[in-house]
């Protein structure tokens, strides 16, 4: 099955819980992020669940043939994520858990998930 991207669609029939979720807005803004530096080479899929072990969570998973991962944003302000090159079956990322202070932070990780996602798929 081909990489679509992200599903605009998707984000327009979520704002009602945007509103309500600041969580949900968060990681929607995220993805949509990280699928415009992946462009359409990476199919995505929601992940969301309440009280884990880090409060509620919202996040995505990204997949190509090359590589895949995951970004996880946690209620208590942290951020899991993971990058796996699938051809070698290597960790590129291991999965790490950062605490999320400021916006630019969730921007850093989604350039170097993403920069480095794009650079497996080209090699």
């Amino acid at each position: 099955m081909p990489a679509t991207g992200w599903d605009t669609e998707q984000i327009s029939a979520n704002l009602p819980a945007q509103a309500m979720n600041p969580l949900l807005a968060r990681c929607q803004r995220a993805q949509a992020h990280l699928a415009d530096i992946l462009g359409g080479q990476f199919q995505y899929k929601v992940v969301s669940g309440q009280r884990g072990d880090f409060g509620d969570l919202e996040g995505f998973e990204f997949n190509s043939e090359r590589c895949g991962g995951f970004l996880h944003l946690w209620s208590n302000g942290n951020c899991e994520y993971h990058l796996v090159d699938y051809i070698r079956s290597f960790e590129v990322i291991p999965i790490t858990l950062r605490p999320l202070v400021t916006a630019a932070d969730v921007d850093e990780v989604l350039e170097m998930l993403g920069q480095t996602a794009v650079q497996l798929v080209a090699s």
